[in-house]
């Protein structure tokens, strides 16, 4: 796997090969008395070992894979990255950073990769503009997303309706059009309030959140764990909507949401079925492995992925104890979830109506992968 940052990164695998030891020689049997040639007995023939065949190096396919930032989220990506699930799928898999999960998207669009982590509405808006994009595998089975206010102004924002960029407030988000600011539109829309009625200022992700926090270039922030989580462990904000509470998740969303996928075109489906299938296997893999370790071991494995390098242990393994219950057991993307997921894009009014379920998800490589390598009951 190799990982890379529109700004920093690249993390090389390569393929190592094994040269086959020589095979051991028999020392010659001492010459007879008699001038006749000496003959090896059967024995000591059995005992001199064949020669090993030739091993050859299994062939890598290289794969592209964009997404926005290492978030927790993604955690069956992280696990299957580092237990080498994707070289076991024969797949040299690069991944590269975005600032956004729209600008992942832009990359999945032009072909520059051939995989992209996303949100739903992701998937829409490129389908819209006629490019046949699908979710093959589920990455979290709920939505880990808050909002978090700076804790000096915490006691004066009681909702989304006191963050009106009337009242001079700012709302960070990664980009407009993102995730996050799916969801700061979704959760004003609840609180009687339009799009048109925040002020959004796109930070990025990962350290660019905490910057945008602790320096007050925004009162509030739309983004998710660690990093939410991380401001308001240091007393640098306070949650105001926080959906890794269960009774919150399923008030606001329901019991169930897509919340991240892997998505790939239909066009590298047809041509490649057997990456795809690999790179589905992967995952499912490292979401099994997840649902049957503990906080600390899954910290302990994904802290050695370059995009946690660095990360609190300590913080690391609160985080991942707030999103236990979102780990599924099985990657294949649930009607139930998309559907969920799918009121986001008609409540914000980028569509009038849902997108078929059967014209945005492709379960076949999923129920494969769960069969193949099942989760235990």
């Amino acid at each position: 796997m190799r990982l890379t940052h529109a700004f920093a990164f690249v993390l090389a695998l390569g393929i190592i090969g094994t040269a086959c030891a020589p095979a051991a020689v028999s020392p010659a049997a001492p010459a007879a008395a008699s001038p006749a040639p000496a003959v090896a007995s059967p024995a000591s023939a059995a005992a001199s070992p064949a020669a090993p065949k030739p091993t050859t190096p299994v062939q890598l396919t290289k794969v592209r894979m964009s997404h926005a930032g290492a978030q927790t989220f993604r955690l069956p990506l992280y696990v299957a990255i580092q237990n080498g699930y994707f070289k076991d799928a024969a797949i040299d898999l690069e991944v590269i950073g975005t600032s956004s999960g729209s600008d992942a998207m832009k990359m999945l669009a032009g072909k520059a990769v051939e995989f992209s982590t996303g949100q739903v509405l992701d998937a829409v808006n490129l389908n819209r503009e006629g490019i046949n994009i699908q979710g093959v595998a589920m990455l979290t089975s709920k939505l880990g997303n808050s909002v978090i206010v700076r804790k000096a102004i915490a006691n004066e924002i009681k909702s989304m309706a006191d963050l009106k960029k009337g009242l001079n407030r700012t709302v960070g988000v990664t980009s407009v059009g993102s995730g996050t600011w799916q969801f700061a539109v979704y959760m004003g829309l609840a609180s009687g309030l339009t799009k048109e009625d925040f002020n959004f200022i796109p930070v990025g992700t990962g350290a660019n959140v905490i910057g945008a926090v602790k320096a007050g270039r925004v009162d509030a922030m739309s983004f998710a764990d660690p990093e939410n989580f991380q401001l308001v462990e240091s007393g640098d904000a306070a949650f105001l909507i926080d959906l890794t509470d269960v009774a919150t998740h399923k008030k606001l969303i329901g019991d169930t949401y897509l919340n991240n996928q892997i998505m790939v075109s239909s066009d590298y489906i047809k041509q490649k079925p057997e990456v795809v299938q690999g790179f589905v296997n992967a995952i499912q893999r490292g979401t099994v492995w997840a649902s049957e370790h503990s906080p600390e071991e899954i910290a302990k494995l994904i802290l050695g992925y370059e995009g946690f390098k660095g990360s609190d242990e300590a913080l690391m393994v609160k985080s991942l104890r707030r999103m236990i219950t979102a780990i599924p057991k099985s990657v294949v993307i649930t009607k139930d979830a998309f559907d969920n997921a799918m009121k986001f894009p008609v409540a914000i009014g980028v569509l009038d109506k849902p997108m078929a379920y059967d014209l945005l998800v492709n379960t076949s490589f999923a129920e494969k992968a769960a069969a193949q390598y099942p989760a235990k009951p």
